[in-house]
């Protein structure tokens, strides 16, 4: 049993070397945003005339959520020490998974050497478009990002309604654990 132990141990050291972070983070070292307490969300452009997107309405919701958590209070976008925008930009994938089928032929004997033949035919690779959620922090007097913050997990398509909305609550949780930056 002992003999055993080493090797599982390894590999779960080598599994978990291998995992990424939800999410990552980057910021501005110079911008003090511990004094930070106020906010307002700044919603991406809308392309429904004016309506807002079922994910959109997930994002606020789970921003709205993670920011009272770090004890911020909501107002009006002229009175805010920060803003939050969002976005969820496209991610292209191949996806090359599927079934293939293969076959092989090899041939010898009495000590001479084999002659093969094989041949494999694979899945086509089909691209696939995901969706990364990115939310960064704004300093509205000087106009620009002072944090961000980057899911490396993706909004796909075949997620349900429940998937969605717990996935984006885990990412949007999850980027603001540590905000403001120590």
């Amino acid at each position: 049993m002992p003999r055993l132990l080493l090797p599982l141990l390894s590999l779960l050291l080598l599994l978990t070397a291998c995992t990424q972070a939800p999410v990552s983070f980057d910021y501005d070292q110079s911008a003090y945003l511990k004094t930070l307490k106020t906010y307002a969300i700044s919603a991406p452009a809308s392309v429904n005339g004016g309506f807002q997107s079922l994910d959109n309405n997930r994002i606020e919701t789970a921003l709205r959520s993670a920011l009272a958590g770090r004890q911020m209070q909501e107002v009006p976008a002229d009175k805010a020490d920060f803003l939050v925008s969002y976005r969820v930009e496209a991610d292209r994938q191949l996806d090359t998974s599927g079934v293939s089928f293969g076959f092989g032929v090899s041939g010898g004997g009495g000590g001479m050497g084999g002659i093969g033949v094989g041949a494999s035919t694979g899945p086509k690779a089909k691209e696939v478009v995901e969706g990364k959620l990115v939310v960064d922090v704004i300093d509205p007097q000087k106009k620009q990002v002072v944090w961000s913050a980057r899911a490396n997990e993706n909004l796909t398509d075949s997620m349900n309604s429940a998937k969605r909305d717990k996935l984006i609550g885990f990412l949007v949780t999850t980027m603001f654990e540590g905000f403001p930056p120590q």
